[in-house]
């Protein structure tokens, strides 16, 4: 992160590992950084990105997407299975509830990802389980 500079934070599944509602996964660490910073490092998967101030906090120390917008990057890549796992882990960890990843999908209606992952939380079938990862 420090490589990357000020305003710089994990994103996507770098994030996703960080907040467990994901595993960690090979490949590059996904970080996300402003728009007119250009930054390459060797390992590091960089996504420049307008208006992030408000997604981004800290664990552990480290800055990173918060849940919601994490769960949001990931919908536009993720499997609707693997999409499905990864909320009924932020849920099980208490980092969201349905409701309100419902309210905060509409308002970022915009971003990449919003409208896939409200069509899955809208859909009569979705439900938060246990049972799958």
């Amino acid at each position: 992160m420090l490589a990357c500079g000020a305003g710089a934070a994990l994103d996507q599944d770098s994030a996703a590992a960080l907040w467990e509602i994901r595993a960690d996964r090979r490949g590059p660490i996904t970080v996300a950084v402003p728009p007119h910073r250009r930054v390459r490092q060797p390992g590091v998967a960089v996504h420049r990105r307008k208006g992030l101030a408000g997604d981004v906090t800290k664990r552990h120390g480290i800055p990173l997407t918060t849940p919601i917008r994490t769960l949001i990057d990931l919908s536009a890549k993720l499997k609707p299975r693997e999409l499905e796992a990864a909320i009924n882990e932020a849920d099980k960890h208490d980092l969201v509830d349905p409701e309100m990843l419902c309210d905060e999908v509409n308002r970022r209606d915009g971003l990449p990802g919003a409208a896939r992952l409200r069509r899955l939380l809208d859909r009569s079938t979705f439900s938060l389980t246990d049972s799958e990862t």
